[in-house]
């Protein structure tokens, strides 16, 4: 398909999604998406940005409109349905520098995952009045085949407001810390690092899972902290800077008061997914070695807690389940109240209802990588927090 058929496609694919949006049944959620956007001034501009937000993000208990769309309209052509579907898993908002214009053609680099974008403008989406090369947009792009077309709003920068949207990308990339890893090179470079970390978090502490109070837990971290940073001195003899303590590296300030006063938490350190504080370990665990006798237990309550809090990562139940293999189901039936639940059956099913995030992410890193070219604007904000 060449290019023009492509945009063709992407103008058609696009109205009908919108016109989807702006139908009567979701005008109560897209005001509500105004309000959330504080997009109060009735303009074209602001219906354009609610519209987006309401198709490609969602709300907090809401699927994004466009994969309601996709799910429920069983007319979609095929072909139709496969380009939604990577306009859904693949679109890319973000702040970017221009490189270059050619009418509404735009050669975009992106500073957070730091690859360069070539985006086509359609009908209806101005990109075309001349921007300085050097400038900076915010825009989303969506894939359409081989081509990067522009959706929605794009909001244009000069050169010297390049402290503003680095700040942007910064601020962007604290709600969404997985946005580098589009690059496939820095998704290795992230999985690397933190398997070099595990490394110095076995030889430092020992063992994968630290056990003890919250204050026990903080200090092991510490400990790991201060080998982590000797590792990297000693990789960069030529900075001689001088090496940080435990506390430096991880102050009071970043650890909540209830972890702090916790009586049962553990530190654990996963190869892939680096570092967690779970309070209420133990218990956890020891609901998945001895089953609870009712659901009503204390350790059943635990064990439910740990599937439903997003914080606990999936491959903490994953380990209790290969722990206790013969007393896993048991658990499981008591504590969800399922008698037939076998976990190597019903175990995957549970988990994607409940940590589905989790497993699409399963082989991404849960760490945040600052690029080099915005370390800056980190600094800036960090230290104005």
């Amino acid at each position: 398909m060449d290019i023009d058929a492509t945009l063709d496609l992407v103008e058609r694919l696009k109205r009908a999604a919108v016109d989807y949006a702006l139908s009567p049944g979701f005008a109560k959620r897209l005001e509500e998406t105004r309000g959330r956007l504080g997009l109060h001034a009735d303009s074209v501009e602001n219906t354009v940005e609610a519209v987006e937000s309401l198709l490609f993000e969602g709300s907090a208990d809401k699927e994004p409109l466009l994969a309601r769309y996709i799910r429920t309209n069983k007319a979609l052509d095929p072909a139709d349905r496969a380009v939604y579907e990577g306009w859904l898993g693949r679109n890319v908002f973000g702040a970017f520098r221009v490189e270059e214009q050619n009418g509404p053609e735009l050669l975009l680099h992106n500073l957070i995952d730091e690859m360069d974008y070539r985006t086509h403008a359609t009908a209806g989406v101005d990109a075309s009045h001349p921007v300085p090369s050097g400038g900076y947009a915010t825009v989303r792009v969506v894939p359409t085949h081989n081509v990067w077309t522009i959706s929605g709003n794009v909001h244009f920068f000069k050169p010297q407001e390049r402290e503003f949207v680095e700040e942007y990308a910064i601020n962007l990339l604290r709600q969404f810390p997985r946005m580098p890893f589009r690059n496939p090179d820095k998704l290795e470079r992230a999985r690397d690092m933190v398997g070099e970390q595990h490394r110095i978090f076995m030889e430092t502490l020992g063992t994968p899972v630290v056990l003890g109070s919250g204050s026990e837990a903080i200090e092991a971290y510490r400990s790991f902290m201060e080998a982590v940073d000797a590792d990297a001195a000693a990789r960069a003899p030529q900075q001689q800077r001088t090496p940080r303590s435990g506390l430096e590296l991880a102050p009071d300030g970043n650890f909540p008061a209830e972890l702090r006063d916790a009586r049962d938490v553990a530190l654990f350190h996963h190869p892939v997914k680096s570092t967690s504080f779970l309070v209420g370990y133990r218990e956890a665990r020891e609901a998945h070695r001895t089953p609870p006798a009712t659901a009503a237990d204390p350790a059943a309550v635990r064990l439910r807690e740990y599937i439903h809090d997003e914080s606990v990562p999936l491959h903490v139940i994953e380990d209790f389940a290969s722990q206790f293999p013969d007393t896993v189901d048991q658990a499981y039936r008591i504590a969800f109240s399922l008698p037939e639940f076998v976990w190597e059956r019903d175990g995957g099913a549970l988990l994607l209802e409940h940590k589905a995030t989790h497993v699409e992410d399963a082989d991404i890193p849960d760490i945040t990588t600052v690029p080099t070219s915005l370390r800056g604007a980190y600094l800036r904000l960090a230290q104005g927090a």
